[in-house]
């Protein structure tokens, strides 16, 4: 029960018996009328609690499960923190507070150009005016809840092996220009920020050579959606594209329950890859599960809906359009790197995901690519476990001969590379 300008998170904790280390996971609440929270005095919550007995697995590649005789030795107890709601009267005024605050931080805007400076080994913030539209350009974009600099800093972060620089830009480098897009992954889907992409390109903008591209999650499906977009009106023709853990459907996201489990193992990976923004997570998990599912940038990483259905069915409209999957694996990174937070994470992916994922998008779901515009000859799309990298979500680039793999695709002439 709650007070009308009171709100609460609930979160459900289960002990690992062997470590004793304890593993918090949202619950989400169910949707009240119209997401008025202000008027509501109460909260219901749904969730699937840890068995009264142990199971064992039957079928590992389709893992299932029998319930045994045993009595299960882990522990749950459900959590609730309480707090006084005083800025925000529903989830429509906590989304608009998310702008105001991202725009305050981003000087009144929510999108951003920048371009690699090479002496400085970074990227600076510009307009259309500082990008040369005829020069040979390397094309960034960043992931969900993410930016530039958290998608690609195993690219340049390191000033004396830095990547962009020693292994592009040189003087025979493959690039004359690296630029990067910075947009929001939630508020915004492909159509919204392609739109003001071009808005911000100008009218009369326009690449003379086609532009390659590296995207990470949700990246690769604005990437693809550009490759399909118009040729006659397209800003950005585009070459080849390296797609990294490229969100092609998240299936936690076909069921409003499941979205608890996402933002937890996205809190746990994140912060696992030094991306502290739990407290934005946090937030949203207060919010309903419909509202989150209705913004544009979710809806475009759903499976079945028709704006990522659309975009990877299309066919690219360029003959210079070719794809290079990157595709993570968490199960063998979990083999790898034996942690107690791997194991548990492992419980509560597992049953939605199936044995392969990176925590946050489905191995073979990263692998589908139009099979006509992908570099891998003799492309299936059910050999995606060849072709398997040992990473958590989009940070396959910190693996050297993955970035050696990137740079041969983007220097080979021709579509065939692998």
């Amino acid at each position: 029960m709650l007070k009308k300008n009171e709100s609460a998170l609930v979160f459900y904790e289960h002990k690992d018996p062997e470590t004793k280390k304890t593993l918090a996971e949202y619950i989400m609440p169910k949707a009240t009328s119209k997401h008025e929270s202000n008027k509501r005095d109460r909260l219901t919550y749904k969730f699937k609690a840890l068995p009264r007995f142990q199971y064992e697995l039957i079928d590992e590649n389709k893992m299932t499960f029998k319930m045994t005789a045993r009595p299960s030795e882990k522990q749950f107890v459900i959590k609730a923190l309480v707090f006084e709601r005083k800025e925000i009267k529903n989830s429509f005024e906590f989304l608009n507070l998310i702008k105001e605050k991202h725009r305050f931080k981003s000087k009144k805007r929510t999108h951003y150009l920048l371009k690699f400076n090479e002496s400085e080994n970074n990227f600076n913030t510009v307009n259309a005016d500082g990008i040369d539209a005829g020069l040979k350009t390397l094309f960034l974009i960043h992931g969900t809840f993410a930016s530039t600099e958290q998608s690609f800093k195993a690219l340049y972060g390191d000033n004396k092996k830095t990547w962009l620089r020693n292994r592009l830009i040189d003087k025979d480098g493959t690039y004359e220009q690296i630029i990067a897009f910075d947009h929001p992954t939630v508020i915004d889907g492909a159509v919204s920020n392609i739109k003001i992409l071009f808005d911000m390109l100008g009218d009369n903008f326009k690449f003379k050579h086609p532009v390659d591209i590296i995207a990470t999650s949700q990246g690769g499906l604005l990437a693809q959606y550009l490759a399909n977009y118009n040729a006659e009106t397209t800003k950005i023709p585009v070459g080849k594209v390296a797609l990294v853990a490229s969100a092609n459907g998240v299936d936690y996201f076909t069921e409003g329950h499941r979205i608890a489990k996402y933002l937890t193992v996205l809190k746990y990976s994140l912060k696992a890859s030094g991306r502290n923004i739990a407290a934005f997570i946090a937030g949203l998990a207060s919010q309903s599960a419909e509202f989150f599912l209705n913004q544009p940038g979710c809806i475009v990483m759903t499976p079945g809906k028709e704006a990522l259905t659309s975009i990877m069915n299309a066919e690219p409209t360029s003959e210079t359009t070719c794809y290079l999957p990157i595709i993570d694996d968490f199960d063998k990174h979990a083999q790898v790197n034996k942690k107690w937070l791997f194991r548990m994470l492992s419980v509560i992916v597992f049953p939605v995901m199936g044995k392969y994922n990176d925590l946050v998008v489905r191995t073979e779901n990263q692998f589908k690519i139009h099979k006509d515009y992908c570099c891998i000859p003799n492309y299936n799309p059910k050999d995606f476990k060849k072709y398997m990298y040992s990473s958590l979500h989009g940070r396959a680039l910190d693996i050297t001969h993955v970035k050696d793999d990137i740079r041969l695709f983007f220097e080979t002439d021709g579509c065939d590379c692998i």
